[in-house]
């Protein structure tokens, strides 16, 4: 871990010396300019299936970002390149870092009686059994991500077959492209007729939540503002398209949605966010879920709440678990001051959930803790360590998304997590030369 903090936090710094004696007449335009410089070098990467050239071209740009605003921004999309790589710590903290250079104070918890007394009283609950007893009173359910953090998808796929069982049918997500075809040939990264298109949908686990809630017989529903360039309120137009691509059409729909950071938000004191005007909209009351995970810097940029009740917990929990935000619940957690809430003590969402700590491999894996788990199988192998690893699903070809994908370490070994199915197994080389190609099943050998 320290080698991945070591090259995020180089980057940084090198970006840093060079916006000594810049100044920017007008920083928003220039940012303007150098994202969609970026967004064309990537696209025509990741067009390739180059996933490492996209994150080299990222990097390129950050050490020569022009002031620290740009090297904010670019840190910031440069964490998403890096997930779509599957390299999860390394994302983690490029975002991190490109929170500290804003001005930012630590959060100073307070004595450790305190913060134990918290701890102690704050029920642990499974989210299988929060989800089904929601299911009873809610028809919306709406879950967060950080759209650099893989971890919160692979979650989501594993909760949509509840999900499907409990009556829900739709899956309205913020990164999927209107319209959503109805005939789907692939799931992301190079549009054209009959692909489920969406910038985060170039990531394996994003794909992954579209493919399984396809199994399942979810229909997509797209909703993001894709019109206006904001000219119009982002929260405004992507609840109005909620309303009148869903609720308009069915008002006893029983709906998921998927968005990012804190679209979510029921409540707020300075703005409506896009849950908050759905509810106004048409009164139906979502239950909203904030899911939080390790940022790999517990001083400056974590969460308090995540803080205090995981991290600073001598005995974490090994699996996701959600914690809920009702005022008056956990007098000890109130009293902490970790939770966001109006001034009238209404807590911003339902409940947070909380993932692990961060782990960069599991035991006797060469992937995150949160990847292997019941229902994907492991293909293994050795490569040469220069080289890119990608597995296809046989059925969408390879200009889909990788269902799995990774660099060996380096002694050339691989592993991918993979759904059962047949996939196209490819090796790449530098630039993106295919150095083998060949066809899989998933397992291996049925047991």
């Amino acid at each position: 871990m320290i080698a991945l903090a070591a090259l995020t936090l180089s980057l940084a710094c090198s970006a840093r010396a060079a916006s000594t004696d810049a100044v920017q007449a007008n920083p928003f335009a220039a940012m303007k300019e150098i994202d969609l410089k970026l967004e064309a070098e990537i696209d025509a990467r990741l067009a390739k299936g180059d996933y490492l050239g996209a994150v080299s071209d990222s990097e390129a740009f950050i050490k020569d970002a022009p002031d620290p605003a740009t090297l904010s921004f670019l840190l910031d999309i440069h964490s998403s390149f890096l997930a779509f790589a599957g390299k999860d710590g390394q994302a983690r903290l490029s975002m991190a870092s490109s929170q500290r250079i804003g001005d930012r104070t630590p959060f100073l918890l307070g004595d450790y009686a305190a913060t134990q007394a918290a701890r102690d009283q704050v029920k642990f609950e499974e989210p299988e059994a929060v989800l089904t007893e929601a299911a009873k009173t809610h028809q919306l359910i709406m879950f967060s991500e950080a759209h650099h953090i893989a971890e919160h998808r692979a979650f989501g796929a594993r909760m949509l077959p509840l999900l499907r069982k409990l009556g829900f049918s739709v899956l309205a997500m913020e990164a999927l492209k209107f319209p959503v075809p109805d005939k789907t040939r692939r799931v992301g990264r190079a549009p054209g007729e009959g692909v489920v298109d969406g910038y985060y949908l170039r990531e394996p686990r994003m794909a992954g939540l579209v493919r399984e809630a396809q199994r399942l017989g979810f229909t997509l529903v797209a909703y993001e503002d894709e019109t206006t360039d904001g000219k119009l309120d982002r929260e405004e137009v992507q609840a109005r398209n909620l309303v009148e691509r869903v609720f308009a059409k069915n008002p006893k729909a029983k709906v998921v949605v998927w968005a990012g950071y804190g679209h979510i938000y029921k409540a707020h004191d300075e703005w409506k966010e896009m849950a908050q005007r759905v509810w106004e909209k048409t009164g139906i009351e979502p239950f909203s879920l904030f899911q939080e995970s390790d940022s790999l810097d517990p001083h400056m940029t974590e969460s308090p709440l995540y803080k205090s009740l995981i991290l600073d917990n001598p005995h974490p929990p090994d699996h996701p678990v959600v914690v809920r935000a009702r005022k008056g619940l956990y007098p000890a957690l109130d009293a902490l001051g970790v939770i966001e809430r109006t001034k009238a003590g209404t807590a911003f969402v339902d409940g947070f959930i909380l993932h692990p700590p961060f782990r960069e491999s599991a035991p006797g894996s060469l992937r995150p803790a949160w990847l292997p788990r019941p229902g994907l199988f492991k293909l293994g192998g050795r490569e040469n360590a220069g080289a890119f690893i990608q597995a296809f699903p046989k059925n969408e070809g390879t200009s889909a998304t990788p269902a799995d994908q990774m660099a060996p370490d380096f002694m050339g070994r691989y592993e991918l997590w993979l759904p059962k199915g047949e996939y196209i197994l490819r090796a790449l080389g530098k630039d993106a030369a295919v150095l083998s190609e060949e066809t899989v099943r998933v397992p291996r050998s049925e047991p």
